[in-house]
């Protein structure tokens, strides 16, 4: 039997702020998500407070493929968040 698994990036999270859909609407048209995260990235550094956290998540995700959030260091106390990957080599 042959199966297709198929991953879709929908939506994601950052700075505490939902970018909203990332997959197309049925027009084909990009996700507003899509459009939101394009435009901070595009505007460089220092052009929204969302930039930063979101070019570390976009980086870990291409690097890594998922990307696990912590907002605590090794003591369980609150830092700031700290962007991984699943498994020790990533």
């Amino acid at each position: 039997t042959l199966t297709r698994n198929e991953m879709v990036f929908a939506r994601c999270h950052a700075a505490g702020k939902d970018f909203g859909e990332f997959r197309p609407a049925s027009d084909g048209a990009p996700g507003e998500g899509m459009l939101k995260a394009k435009e901070i990235l595009a505007g460089g550094k220092g052009s929204d407070p969302s930039f930063e956290p979101l070019l570390n998540l976009f980086t870990c995700l291409g690097v890594c493929h998922t990307v696990q959030v912590t907002h605590k260091d090794k003591d369980g106390n609150p830092s700031e968040p700290q962007y991984n990957g699943m498994s020790p080599d990533e």
